[in-house]
């Protein structure tokens, strides 16, 4: 197996799936895995796999379906998820800083509507 191959989880498994000369639809009955998650690991489209629970289990069946090192293809999800998951970590704080001070700035115009309206109608009936 060449470097290249052995840097991505996803195209490890394909590469071994390659190797034995089976087909995605072999893969999926032996492993009860369906055929488009199969495809979604081996494209390592992380957006549309289930929890990591799951592809964890995934990736250990198709690893030993196809005669790959189990262990190995986790560790490499696990760093390509680590990578992932820090950068989507980091934008879902700044989505969220962004909204926290937007609904702050609302809540003190609210407040000082509130306030103006009460001293107006205060004044008023005095």
């Amino acid at each position: 197996m060449s470097q290249d191959l052995r840097s991505d989880f996803g195209r490890y498994l394909k590469a071994c799936r390659a190797a034995t000369g089976r087909s995605l639809g072999e893969i999926a009955k032996q492993t009860k895995i369906t055929r488009t998650c199969l495809q979604y690991i081996e494209n390592e489209d992380l957006n549309h796999l289930p929890h990591a629970v799951f592809v964890k289990g995934f990736l250990k069946a198709y690893a030993e379906a196809v005669g790959g090192d189990a262990d190995d293809v986790l560790r490499r999800y696990q760093n390509r998820c680590g990578a992932q998951i820090d950068h989507s970590y980091i934008e879902s704080r700044k989505s969220h800083n962004k909204n926290f001070w937007r609904r702050f700035l609302l809540a003190w115009i609210v407040m000082a509507a509130l306030i103006g309206v009460t001293l107006y109608a205060a004044h008023m009936h005095a």
